[in-house]
Order: structure tokens, then C-alpha cells, then sequence
């Protein structure tokens, strides 16, 4: 039974740049010290990813959260919930969470998954009281690269290092190397295919070519790294390297 919302909320599926301002409006407010979503990445998932679905609320026209719903799995639909921290506790994620289900649902979907940070009590709380489970986990690590002397590193015999600014043609070489890599990371259990891999690992506005840098065999591909530019930041996506 979906839950009621809160008094004067509304909640519907992002259709412009004003509702993907109040996604990132939500994201800075809950979590003010990571990195906020671009727009235009946002922008470009929406265009390439047709399963895929951004929802927004507002409560009396003010953000209020952010949620998006995609079924990648056979079993399960990935999903990410986010309330604006001075208005928890009213219903709103409850309400929010119940729209992701029904459309998960939809699409034939039995579950639910998504991510919580692992500090984050009040939000864990709120899934575990909703018969939630850890079923995988991940940690994020960090290096201030001022902080340390620039290291000076040599490929082995045989190998050379590219940037894809400097081999496009060698894109499409790369998707079975991702997918090893994705294979062998524990709780992995969809298989995007081609179009998914590139529109994510690939061609979203902030993977530079210039930061993604792929490494030869013989001028064949026997691994890639990607990074997203985030201005001051960047964040490592990927390292794959072929098995063999």
C-alpha cells in the first residue's frame, strides 16, 4: 500500500533542466561536502538511457528530494533516494520510495537496490525499519595529489600507455575488457550491453578523452582507466585489465 504523502507535496518524473536543478539543489543540501552531479551529465544519461527515470519533489513548490529508478538487472532495478535534510520525518521519502516500487514493478522487478553511506545512521535507519539488507559494499579512498611528489612510473616491457584523445578508433576494442573487469567485481550482476557501457563509461560529458588513457600490447588494448574531470576534483571511474 503506497504510502500518503506529505501536505502540498508533488512528485513526477524530471522533464527539464529546472527539474534536474532541483535533483542537484536536493544532492548539495543533503550532502554538501561531495562532489554535486553535473547537469550535463545528467542531461546526457537521459538522452541514452531510455530505461532510465529521474523523479522530483517539491513541497509547495520548494525542492524537496530527488530519487531515480532503472532496471539494469534481471532481478532487481538499481535505485537512489535522497530527502533535503530539513524536511525528513513528514513522509516524503516514504512516498518517494513507494513510487520507486511501483515502477520497478512495472518492469517486471522484484527488488530494489541501491547505495547508503555507511555513516549515514539516520538514512540506514530508515531503509533497515523497511526490511533492507547490506548485500555488497564499497570504499571510497582519496589522494591529494599537492600533498604528495609526482611518482614516476614505467609501464612493463611491452606495453605502451595512450590517451583516447590520441586513439579514438580504439573505443569499441575496449568493451570486452570492461566487461571482465565488471564480471570480477563482487555483487556485479548485470551485463550492460554496448550501448549502455559507452554512454556511461565512455561518452558522459565529464569522461575527457584526454583522461582516459588505454593500455597497448602490440597495438592492441589490453586495459583502460577513465576519470571524470570534475574541475578540482577528479574521480577514477574503471581500471580494467584483461585477464589473460
Amino acid at each position: 500500500m503506497q504510502s500518503q504523502p506529505a501536505q502540498g507535496l508533488e512528485v513526477a518524473r524530471v522533464e527539464d533542466d529546472r527539474d534536474l536543478e532541483t535533483m542537484i539543489a536536493v544532492r548539495i543540501a543533503a550532502d554538501p561536502d561531495r562532489t554535486p552531479p553535473r547537469i550535463e551529465n545528467l542531461r546526457h544519461h537521459l538522452a541514452t538511457q531510455p530505461d532510465l527515470v529521474y523523479l522530483v519533489a517539491r513541497l509547495h513548490g520548494a525542492p524537496a528530494a530527488c530519487a531515480f529508478v532503472q532496471p539494469l538487472a534481471e532481478t532487481h532495478a538499481e535505485a537512489h533516494l535522497v530527502v533535503a535534510p530539513q524536511l525528513r520525518r513528514r513522509g516524503i521519502g516514504s512516498f518517494v520510495l513507494a513510487e520507486l516500487g511501483s515502477r520497478a514493478r512495472a518492469t517486471q522487478r522484484a527488488e530494489l537496490q541501491g547505495e547508503v553511506r555507511e555513516n549515514d545512521l539516520e538514512s540506514r535507519a530508515f531503509f533497515e525499519r523497511r526490511r533492507y539488507r547490506v548485500v555488497g559494499a564499497e570504499r571510497a579512498v582519496a589522494l591529494e595529489l599537492g600533498d604528495i611528489d609526482a611518482p614516476s612510473v614505467d609501464p612493463p616491457a611491452g606495453i605502451r600507455i595512450v590517451s583516447r584523445a590520441e586513439r579514438p578508433d580504439l573505443i569499441d576494442e575496449l568493451y570486452p575488457i570492461g566487461l571482465e573487469a565488471l564480471e570480477d567485481i563482487p555483487g556485479t550482476t548485470d551485463t550492460p550491453d554496448f550501448e549502455l557501457w559507452r554512454s556511461i563509461e565512455i561518452d558522459r560529458p565529464t569522461r575527457i578523452p584526454e583522461l582516459l588513457f588505454i593500455a597497448l600490447a602490440d597495438d592492441e588494448p589490453v586495459g583502460y582507466a577513465t576519470m571524470d574531470d570534475f574541475g578540482r576534483h577528479g574521480h577514477h571511474g574503471l581500471t580494467a585489465v584483461k585477464r589473460s
